[in-house]
């Protein structure tokens, strides 16, 4: 699954620390005072207060913290859809001898008609729709569902996914199976949009990178629980169906918590709206003007529309215009990123069985506690990564050294399967889940330097776009290459094959990375730029901006100055 997007647009209700202040403050301000650049500052100051974005009093039943019980039910809505989507890589050999009715040759390797390439299928399944979907879940969640309605939708559609994979895997019908991976992926990509509209709409620029730390966090852990416990439930005496199941109850615990989710966001959007009320009724005509115009400003309110079938038309003709004014750089990220994470997701839908069938042949259970090691590291291990690049600057640089160590990582897992030496995985798979931290730490957020604000979201929808499109083909042609390496060249070359082509990507990665840093070099370098040398850029065009701004609000205090002035017979050009 891909990283959650940073850049989504929403309403922000989160609160802030000051209390609003006395109605007698708002006119301490006069009308004059709005036209001086001292008094417009100073005025600015009420923004954000006079806007009522949620009070630190809102409280929900039993005298709980709306944002604390707020950001739980929020870090639940992926918790299922994380847990039951590596279900097929951390049972497949289990999953195999199912299907299979634990048929087996005289190596005693299952046989029948459930293959590799039947696995990863289920994989790239769910990869398929979101090729699509990563464009269109903001425009329905804005245009068409509203974030309430369409996170309680795609959670949904997880739900059922899972429901008809489950009972695809109960009565061994695998084309049900796979039509239930289709319905998870319809909703998973999207439920996480819808995550991050909660998260961005609750918490402010204070808490927001603690409140993302946390979400993301806890869907790593139900990915690295799933692969711990998953092995554990195959082998009781029900086996598969028991896993599946159990993911099928995970679901639904998020569902339900979706459901709560959105009726408190609506409860809390009530009790914001009202407090808006109260404080804007505070301000004088001309004060409220004054803000009503900041916020046209600053936070442009996109065209409303119904949700039909042209505005969908619309939307895809703008989506087309923004691409092109994405920059060649950032083409080039896009493909890192994609060949990236490749060799990492990718390499987890396989890694449970390589290590059961090469090595030191170690039990599903252990390879389940192998392979959770990771993203428990990734836990950790990425807000000190962010906070590391944060620091230093450099990412490009960064990103190339996480590419080497995906490499050596690699380089490890083939000698392992090989057979060249003999050594626990353990110490390769905390490389790699330190390896997985610096990359996505570094690779998502600079894209925001390179790309202009007004085409950042379809920027990253493209992203993930190409990084979908890259996961399911790559399962595809794994999967076939170690059916073809199984019956040509029996052995461990159906293993090893695939770390290959981890080890490639993982090398084109590299290479990309060191053209991306010439060509930032000859643009300026405002990539790969050190701490310092990107604070001054990023001040510097905040103070170009705020300048824009001030201009546009001068023009139109000066154009509604002279309409004032003006016979009324003259603004209808009768003058």
């Amino acid at each position: 699954m891909s990283e959650p997007l940073l850049g989504v647009a929403s309403q922000n209700y989160s609160s802030h620390e000051e209390s609003p202040p006395a109605s007698g403050e708002y006119h301490a301000i006069d009308g004059a005072a709005l036209s001086t650049e001292a008094g417009g500052a100073k005025f600015g100051e009420y923004v954000s207060r006079a806007k009522a974005r949620a009070s630190s009093s809102l409280y929900v039943l039993c005298g709980l913290p709306f944002h604390g019980v707020m950001l739980l039910c929020i870090m639940f809505l992926t918790f299922g859809s994380y847990w039951s989507y590596d279900i097929p890589g951390s049972i497949q050999k289990e999953l195999t001898a199912w299907f299979n009715d634990n048929h087996v040759d005289a190596q005693g390797n299952s046989v029948g008609p459930y293959t590799n390439a039947s696995n990863t299928l289920l994989y790239s399944i769910y990869s398929w729709p979101n090729v699509i979907l990563a464009f269109i879940g903001g425009f329905l969640l804005d245009k068409v569902t509203g974030v309430r309605r369409g996170s309680m939708i795609f959670c949904g559609l997880v739900a059922s996914g899972q429901l008809v994979f489950s009972l695809g895997c109960q009565f061994k019908v695998y084309w049900l199976a796979v039509l239930g991976r289709f319905l998870f992926g319809l909703g998973g990509e999207n439920l996480t949009v819808a995550q991050n509209t909660f998260t961005v709409r609750w918490f402010d620029g204070k808490r927001l990178a603690l409140a993302f730390g946390l979400v993301v966090a806890f869907s790593r852990i139900g990915t690295s629980v799933n692969f711990v416990v998953s092995p554990l439930l195959s082998n009781l005496s029900a086996g598969v169906p028991v896993t599946v199941w159990f993911g099928m109850g995970m679901c639904v615990i998020s569902f339900c918590m979706c459901c709560l989710a959105s009726y408190f966001d609506y409860w809390g959007e009530k009790q914001v709206e009202a407090q808006r009320q109260i404080y804007m009724s505070t301000l004088s005509q001309e004060e409220a003007t004054y803000v009503l115009k900041l916020d046209s400003i600053a936070e442009p309110v996109s065209e409303a529309t119904d949700g039909s079938f042209s505005s969908f038309i619309k939307f895809w003709v703008s989506e087309l215009k923004m691409l092109t004014r994405i920059p060649a750089t950032a083409w080039l990220l896009f493909v890192i990123c994609a060949v990236f994470y490749v060799a990492i997701l990718n390499f987890y839908q396989v890694a449970s069985d390589m290590m059961q069938h090469t090595g030191r042949h170690i039990s599903s259970d252990t390879a389940g506690l192998f392979m959770a090691i990771p993203n428990f590291v990734a836990i950790v291990g990425s807000p000190l990564g962010g906070y590391t690049v944060d620091k230093m600057g450099r990412a490009l640089i960064f990103i190339a050294t996480a590419c080497l160590m995906l490499i050596g990582a690699h380089v490890f897992f083939l000698a392992l399967g090989s057979g060249w030496v003999d050594f626990t995985p353990i110490p390769v798979m905390v490389w790699l889940g330190l390896t997985y931290s610096l990359g996505a730490s570094c690779l998502w957020p600079i894209l925001s330097f390179i790309v202009e604000k007004e085409a950042l979201g379809s920027a990253y929808g493209m992203m993930t776009s190409m990084q979908n499109l890259f996961l399911a083909v790559a399962a595809l042609i794994i999967g076939h290459l170690q059916d073809w390496a199984k019956t040509h060249r029996p052995g461990v070359l159906q293993y090893t094959l695939p770390i290959w082509i981890f080890i490639g990507c993982a090398a084109v990665a590299f290479v990309l990375t060191l053209l991306l840093i010439v060509l930032d070099k000859r643009r300026g370098g405002k990539l790969n730029a050190s701490a310092e040398e990107r604070h001054a850029r990023l001040a510097a065009e905040a103070a170009a901006e705020e300048a824009s701004n001030q201009a546009q609000f001068g023009r139109g205090s000066q154009q509604e100055k002279l309409n004032k002035d003006m016979p009324s017979d003259s603004i209808n050009g009768e003058y």
